[in-house]
């Protein structure tokens, strides 16, 4: 049985067992070219959450009721949000008084909807209202959001949903930037709103090189050549989200519906047009995906990294036969 260049491992400590897949040789050369520019890493370092409030996110017609939410502290902009009793779909909550609809083809008696799919789809629809509702409070544009493609949903044995709804802007995604939405018993219990800033309407979405010519940049930065046609992602052009520190701002007014106190200084965030880009280079590991994000006007990296994470364990080894299975005798200490 030949060995691959992945080993199964089964790490056994007490009654559990976990298993993961671990590079043999995990030591490559393309550790050092991996990168992120400082105005992307400082985005995912900043610390968003300021000063909690028990204030209200006022609703299209008035105020609907108290919420407690948080402040993006470079946007100004409400980032969580708990809202009071906000009933989208029914559901045996506090306050929660909506019934399902009895008699229309999705009927399936008294009771709530079991079918996993068509609950997600009120789900969204249900939350798509709200947001609309809500969206001057939360500073956020509801057509920038519920692109086809862009909304995942996750329905619960329990009856809980999650929402992930992605940003986007002229139909490119803007990477980093969307709101997260948990429904509870019906009610809408938390909505995070991530890295949302400003946009200008005549942001060119026009790249100025071609999706190769951002394959041959990270080739020169590696110094290795592409492997042609063996890309592990589809080329995308996409909208990044960075750390605006360049210039401080005043802080926004315009949130209607809201009366918390907005920050004094504010720096926000920019956004670049670029190519995402998936290359496979001559000379990579088994245990090696790249991904890259490439200015697409000027050719500058934000990043460059490996999408496969890599880890140190120690346990028992089985090897992985080429047909897949795992199997022979196992390799103590790996």
């Amino acid at each position: 049985m030949q060995l691959s260049g992945i080993a199964l491992v089964l790490l056994i400590g007490g009654c559990n067992t976990a298993t993961a897949f671990i590079e043999t040789n995990s030591t490559s050369e393309f550790d050092s070219f991996e990168y992120v520019d400082p105005e992307l890493k400082q985005v995912s370092d900043w610390d968003i959450t300021e000063r909690p409030s028990i204030n209200s996110i006022s609703g299209e017609g008035g105020d609907k009721g108290a919420s407690i939410y948080y402040v993006d502290g470079r946007s100004g902009r409400p980032t969580v949000v708990h809202p009071y009793a906000e009933s989208i779909l029914p559901g045996n909550g506090l306050g929660n008084r909506l019934l399902w609809t009895v008699g229309t083809s999705h009927d399936e008696g008294h009771g709530p909807i079991t079918d996993h799919r068509i609950l997600s789809e009120a789900a969204v629809e249900g939350c798509k209202q709200w947001i609309t509702d809500h969206q001057d409070g939360l500073g956020v544009n509801v057509e920038e959001l519920f692109a086809p493609g862009m909304v995942r949903t996750s329905t619960h044995a329990d009856g809980d949903i999650q929402l992930s709804l992605k940003r986007t802007f002229q139909g490119i995604e803007v990477v980093g930037s969307r709101v997260a939405v948990t429904i509870v018993a019906g009610n809408i219990v938390t909505v995070a709103v991530e890295q949302w800033g400003d946009i200008a309407m005549d942001f060119d979405v026009t790249p100025t090189i071609t999706a190769e010519d951002a394959l041959n940049v990270l080739s020169t930065h590696t110094g290795h050549a592409l492997m042609a046609g063996e890309e592990t992602c589809d080329s995308e052009v996409q909208i990044l989200t960075l750390a605006n520190d360049d210039t401080p701002m005043e802080s926004s007014t315009s949130l209607r519906g809201t009366n918390f106190e907005p920050l004094e200084v504010i720096h926000g965030y920019k956004h670049k047009l670029t190519w995402r880009v998936c290359p496979k280079f001559d000379g990579q590991g088994d245990a090696q995906s790249f991904e890259g994000y490439v200015d697409a006007r000027n050719n500058k990296i934000f990043e460059f990294k490996n999408t496969i994470d890599l880890f140190e364990a120690e346990g028992g080894v089985f090897p992985l036969s080429n047909d897949g299975k795992a199997g022979g005798v196992e390799q103590a200490k790996w």
